[in-house]
This record gives C-alpha cells, sequence and structure tokens, in this order.
C-alpha cells in the first residue's frame, strides 16, 4: 500500500523536488538508497543531501541484509538520512516464510 499511496502522488512530489525512483526488487532498492548517501563524495553534486527510504518486503528482507549491513556501516551524508522499512506480505505469512526484520534495525 506504501508504494501506490507514493505512485498517487506523484506529480505531488515532483512539485516539492521530491524523486519517488521504486527499485526494482528489495535489493537493488537498497543499493540505491546506499548509493544515495554518497551524493557529497563526488565533485558536481546539484544537491547537498538527500534522503531515502528503503521499504522491503517477506523474503526480500533477508536477501537485502549485506546491502543493508553495509550502508547501515557506511552510515549516511551529513545532510543526508535514511529509513529502513522492513515489512512482511499477507502472502508470505510468518510461519511460511520466517523473516527476521529486527536484524535491519539493530547497531553493532
Amino acid at each position: 500500500m506504501y508504494d501506490h499511496a507514493l505512485w498517487r502522488a506523484k506529480t505531488f512530489l515532483k512539485q516539492h523536488d521530491i524523486e519517488f525512483a521504486p527499485g526494482l526488487n528489495e535489493d537493488l532498492a537498497a543499493t540505491a538508497v546506499w548509493g544515495s548517501q554518497q551524493v557529497g563524495m563526488f565533485p558536481g553534486a546539484k544537491v547537498d543531501g538527500v534522503f531515502g527510504i528503503w521499504y522491503g518486503k517477506g523474503p526480500g528482507v533477508d536477501r537485502s541484509m549485506d546491502a543493508l549491513k553495509h550502508a547501515n556501516s557506511a552510515g549516511t551524508s551529513p545532510n543526508g538520512g535514511v529509513i529502513g522499512w522492513p515489512a512482511t506480505t499477507m502472502a508470505a505469512s510468518p510461519r511460511r516464510w520466517p523473516i527476521r526484520a529486527s536484524r535491519c534495525s539493530r547497531r553493532r
């Protein structure tokens, strides 16, 4: 439902310089959000910082743990930020597809 709401609000978001760029899957989306935090590392940046939201469901959360772990280790840009939102789906019940969404939020 979250992504559907963003699709419907795409025109409103664009008016406020907010880019909604859905990932092909959870792994690529996590990597893209991680990359968005590197905006200040290279000359020619057009913005001071980027705020990213990563949303993953079910088994995609488990598949994305490597990218999320490395992104968490690298941190965010000084003027940016990230929210990671792991979730379950109705089709993938915890008994059938157990996921470890709590691993996404632990700091080491």
